[in-house]
Formats: structure tokens, sequence, C-alpha cells
């Protein structure tokens, strides 16, 4: 049995790795800043609410005194748009304070970073997955964030058995991903289809997106922690799915109709970029004077 520390425990990772600890066997410890899915921890996970990972001396406070063995760090501030400050201080700065506390922690077997497959740019060159020796190329604030993020974690590999894993664009049921506006990227679309709010294809359709499911990357990240070898690596997380946005929906419509789901939906009509565009830009600006997530954001 061992001693797992989760950071981001209540978000929409963090139930399935503190989840699978427990299931293991092991000793489970959890902290994120909200409760937000609290009710789908484990009760047998010893659970600290309110620690923020940008105060240095409570994560170093608090990883001096769970004393774990293997640190999963998954907490991160996830959105499309925001102030570069907030997705610096939070996934930057906030993984610099939790490497450091670590560094405390003697016999450490395992830290294992979360970062995004989204570092990347695309998943895909043409039809053939990217692998883990192709270069970065990240364009939104959230994606830059992270680079700099597993950058830093690498730089700490002859201090600590740091290991940094990029998710592939993640799924999984009974919890929304990415806040209270919903999921993003393709999953936005899955969820806006069900809604029945989604008529046409998005664009032109052939971006070809990978996925995991939620419990499939916490078992790659428990997988990673008993490897010595995958220190000092980055690993891709995905699975083998290779499908572009408009195949993606329309197996979507197929299902829904089988199943008598209303969907008024017509493969053959697209939305083009412009559009969304604009669309998301008035969605942002009404959002910001309501003080609530939008709906739907640019692309």
């Amino acid at each position: 049995m061992a001693r797992i520390l989760v950071t981001g425990a209540c978000g929409f990772v963090g139930p399935s790795v503190v989840n699978l600890g427990v299931r293991l066997g092991h000793e489970v410890f959890a902290t994120d800043f909200s409760d937000r899915y609290q009710k789908f921890l484990d009760p047998k996970a010893s659970l600290k609410l309110d620690l923020d990972i940008r105060d240095p001396k409570a994560i170093t406070d608090y990883v001096a005194e769970v004393q774990p063995d293997i640190l999963f760090h998954v907490a991160a501030y996830f959105r499309y748009h925001g102030p570069w400050q907030t997705y610096y201080s939070i996934n930057v700065e906030g993984t610099r304070n939790v490497l450091e506390g670590a560094l405390k922690i003697p016999n450490l077997k395992s830290v294992v970073v979360w970062s995004s497959g989204s570092v990347l740019g695309h998943t895909f060159k043409g039809s053939e997955h990217l692998d883990e020796t192709a270069l970065a190329d990240p364009r939104s604030f959230y994606e830059k964030s992270k680079l700099l993020a597993e950058e830093l974690a690498l730089t700490y590999q002859d201090r600590l058995p740091v290991t940094v894993i990029r998710p592939a664009a993640i799924y999984g049921s009974g919890i929304e991903y990415g806040g209270p506006a919903g999921t993003y990227g393709a999953l936005k679309v899955i969820q806006m289809m069900f809604k029945n709010q989604l008529h046409a294809v998005p664009g032109r359709g052939k971006n070809r997106f990978s996925f995991i499911h939620v419990e499939d990357l916490a078992r790659v990240a428990y997988f990673l922690a008993g490897q010595p070898e995958a220190a000092g690596q980055i690993y891709n997380a995905a699975d083998r799915s290779n499908h572009t946005l408009a195949e993606l929906m329309i197996h979507i419509a197929r299902w829904m109709r089988a199943r008598n789901i209303p969907l008024n939906f017509t493969p053959r009509l697209h939305f083009y970029l412009p559009i969304i565009y604009l669309l998301g830009l008035w969605c942002e600006t009404l959002a910001k004077f309501q003080k609530r997530e939008p709906a739907v954001e640019r692309p």
C-alpha cells in the first residue's frame, strides 16, 4: 500500500485518479481549491479543501504533512479564454510550488504532472497520430501555460522522479468537463448535439481528434508512476480513435436516431469558422457582463 496525493481532486479527472487509488488499496489524500465534484470522490479518501496551489507555504506544508509515496499533480486552470496571469499563476507557478513541496519528501517514488495533448497544436499529421517527438505548437494561453509547466517539471528531473503525461481529449460519464459552461472542443459538439442545439458541421469538419476515457487516463497515470524508467519522460495518452469531426457527428447522429432521440442535424450543411468566431465573441461578451461562463467560445 502506498500513500497517494492528488491535486485537483474535485475537477473532471481528479475523482477517477482518487477513486482508482482507493480501489487499488492505497491510502489516498486529495486536495482542491473548490468542492465542485466532491460528491464523486470515494469517501475513503482524505480530502482537504480550500488549498490554493498558488500559495507555496500552504502546498509545501500539506505535502510535508501527507508524506506521499506518489504525487499526482492534476490541478490546473482550464478555459479557452482568460487573463494570461491567471493561467501562469496556477498552471506554471502552481506547478512550481507543488514540485518545490515534493523536494522536501525523502524517498518519493514518482511525481506525475498533467500537461495536455493540446500543446502540440494538433494531435494528428494527416491521418497519423503525432508522437512525443513532435514539436510543440501551443496557440491558446492554456496550451502555452501547460507547455511551460511541463518544461518546468522536467527541470526537476535530476532531483525528482517526475513524469509528464499529455492526455488527448478526455471523455467520461457523469461529470461536466470544463466547468459550469459544460464541455470543450469536440466534446462540446457532442453535448450540443444531445441538446439538439447543433444542426450542421462546424467548419469543414475535417480536423481529426483523438480521445481517452477518464478511467483509462487514471490507469495510465498509475502505470507510469510504477515505472522507474518513466522518470524524466513525456508520454502522450490517447486511445486508438482517429475520426474527423464530421465523421464523429454523423456517428452520433445515427446513434441518436436509432434510439429515437430528437435531433435536427444535416451533415451536408456547414457553419463556417467566421460565423462561429463571431458567435463565440458575442457569447463571451455577454457572459462577461452576466459574470458567468460563455455558452460558446471562439475557436
